[in-house]
């Protein structure tokens, strides 16, 4: 929005049309401030009361009808969002951030078309738009159009080579598209540029399980962990990694330390007893199965386990009764 203090020669005389700037710019600065603080709804809900009242001294400004159309978008109030948003295209044809905002509300709204012809114009004003790219590549994939999605953001990459989200949302799609060697590599090109980026490093682990690369995975895993230490599903990942190459004691220290993130998870404590099972620890594995068992009776599973433990202590009469609660 102009500032109040510059007029343009159109209303640089009008007292009035200076008046009513002034006070729709500091109903926006108060719609501002509101958005700082929108941990809680009602700062949000205040916010947008305030941007309401900044129309009403200046109802075609597009400008705040975008920020209008955008802070009820986040409040999920999609059709007076898409309202605000129709409003601003029709007083400016050309305005790039409510054609964008058109999308999302329409993606929303499941009007798929009309969510595409949006994000289209916005890269008619905008070619470079990293934004639209995005958002018209998830559309397409929602919609099972993935050769579509990839073609869009192989646009995006070739005016933008070093797009982070771009490198990120393509590796993914094809990853998805079982296209591991052109995932992994858009992956790593994402990685180079934010070591720490969480997301990609997840999944280029997946996809190098995908191609049997488990050293490889183990190793991306491990440094995920090292970044985010209550990362569960990186450890999860890693431990049954580990079981695969036989590295029984290693897998067991990470289910142990994810039983500790999470004691109310059945599944790695019987994670741990397989293991000890699989050590011959036969001990172990049983005081294991029994706890689960005590904690969650109907666990057929337990009862399962803790019957080939006693078989392979040769306690036949114990398997029998243990199976017999399975």
């Amino acid at each position: 929005m102009p500032d109040p203090a510059v007029s343009d020669d159109a209303v640089a005389w009008d007292p009035e049309a200076v008046v009513q700037r002034s006070q729709a710019y500091y109903r926006f600065i108060l719609s501002y401030a509101y958005q700082l603080r929108t941990t809680i709804p009602e700062h949000l809900a205040r916010s947008v009361t305030e941007l309401q009242a900044a129309l009403k001294h200046q109802p075609d400004d597009v400008f705040l009808l975008s920020e209008l159309a955008r802070l009820q978008l986040r409040q999920g109030e999609l059709d007076a969002a898409l309202k605000a948003a129709q409003a601003a295209v029709e007083h400016d044809s050309k305005h790039h951030p409510a054609y964008l905002l058109l999308g999302r509300i329409h993606s929303r709204l499941q009007n798929y078309d009309a969510s595409q012809e949006a994000l289209n114009q916005a890269l008619k004003l905008r070619p470079d738009d990293e934004d639209a790219y995005l958002d018209l590549s998830t559309l397409l994939a929602k919609t099972e159009r993935q050769k579509e999605a990839v073609n869009t953001l192989q646009r995006l990459l070739k005016m933008q080579p070093d797009s982070l989200r771009g490198l990120y949302a393509l590796g993914r799609l094809q990853a998805e598209r079982g296209n591991y060697d052109e995932a992994a590599a858009l992956l790593q090109r994402a990685l180079k540029k934010r070591p720490r980026f969480e997301q990609a490093m997840r999944i280029l682990g997946t996809v190098y399980e995908l191609q049997k690369r488990h050293d490889e995975a183990i190793e991306v895993y491990e440094k995920l962990i090292k970044r985010n230490p209550y990362h569960k599903m990186a450890r999860y990942r890693l431990a049954e990694l580990y079981i695969r190459q036989r590295a029984l004691d290693k897998a067991l220290a990470v289910y142990r330390t994810l039983a500790q993130m999470e004691p109310q998870n059945i599944q790695y404590r019987l994670r741990i007893g397989l293991i000890h099972l699989e050590q011959k620890a036969y001990t172990q594995a049983l005081e294991v199965f029994r706890e689960v068992a005590e904690a969650a009776p109907d666990n057929a599973d337990a009862y399962y386990y803790m019957a080939l433990t006693y078989e392979e202590t040769e306690d036949y009469e114990d398997a029998l009764k243990a199976l017999d609660k399975a």
